[in-house]
């Protein structure tokens, strides 16, 4: 069996994989946000020890994915947007002597395209796009059937692509990114200045407001999803690719905002691209990650 980690600030999703893919066995353990590196590392090496006592299952390796900037070669998070407190921890060192076996650890995103490669069901499909909707805006390439890390493991980042040139600070470091317009927070200032509104409201309320037809929710997202079309385009232009796969919380509202995005897409998208490039939601239903963590060995 394999051991696959999901690892975030407030829990650590555990999985128990076979070599088929099949999820044997699965749980949360809880994690803390507000521990140092140290700290955290111990946590997580404590919490996958109590999973496999929970499952009882022996394992022939171990994945972890993790949000925020990964050396995925050398299994280091450099430092995360999650856990503050977390700089340059070395997990796949750690767990290796932890637990006794292989490990592996990645971005979260890039875990996940690496999972919707191996088991998406998405054909003959080879340069693949895997952007995660959410808090924040993550990416994962496979490239010619291979997993992309780029030279500092920081390769499809598209959240830090750049929208607006002149736009605000983003957390990442630069201006204007994709992010900081449609991660969650872009979202819901958006809707609210629309709406007038002086309180936040979450995506899911403004996904059931469009769907009964308010205009100022609708108008969100047909605005949210113009500007994954312009990044989309840009990117598959870029990079040829076959296919732009979509998972995350706020893929599920993919009924408010897919027909903006692709017909944003459609303006923007080089000629040999615009009846080709597929762009679709995961049917994993939120196991791209975990399936992906448990077959990093396969990615190196």
């Amino acid at each position: 069996m394999r051991l696959a980690l999901d690892i975030g600030g407030t829990f650590i999703k555990c999985a128990s994989v076979s070599d088929e893919g099949e999820i044997a066995y699965s749980g949360k353990l809880p994690s803390d946000a507000s521990l140092g590196t140290d700290e955290f590392a111990a946590q997580v090496v404590e919490g996958a020890r109590e999973f496999l006592k929970q499952c009882g299952h022996e394992i022939s390796m171990v994945g972890a994915g993790m949000a925020g900037f990964t050396d995925g070669k050398r299994g280091i998070i450099r430092q995360s947007p999650n856990l503050p407190g977390v700089k340059d921890l070395e997990l796949a060192r750690e767990l290796r002597d932890g637990l006794g076996v292989p490990s592996f650890v990645d971005n979260d995103a890039t875990v996940a395209a690496w999972g919707e490669y191996l088991f998406g069901g998405h054909g003959d499909v080879r340069n693949m796009l895997v952007v995660t909707l959410g808090t924040g805006i993550g990416g994962g390439l496979v490239l010619d059937g291979r997993l992309f890390r780029g030279s500092r493991g920081m390769a499809g980042e598209i959240g830090q692509m750049v929208l607006y040139p002149d736009g605000p600070d983003c957390r990442g470091g630069g201006r204007g990114c994709l992010e900081y317009y449609v991660g969650k927070e872009g979202l819901m200032r958006d809707y609210a200045g629309r709406a007038g509104l002086t309180e936040p409201v979450e995506p899911k309320i403004i996904h059931e407001r469009a769907s009964a037809g308010e205009r100022d929710a609708r108008e969100a997202w047909a605005a949210y999803g113009a500007r994954l079309g312009v990044v989309f385009a840009s990117t598959a232009n870029l990079l040829d690719l076959d296919a732009v796969i979509l998972t995350g919380g706020i893929a599920g509202a993919w009924d408010s905002f897919s027909q903006s995005l692709m017909a944003t897409l459609r303006d923007h998208l080089i000629t040999p691209h615009k009846d080709r490039l597929m762009v679709t939601t995961s049917s994993l239903g939120g196991d791209a990650g975990i399936l992906g963590a448990a077959f990093l060995d396969r990615a190196q």
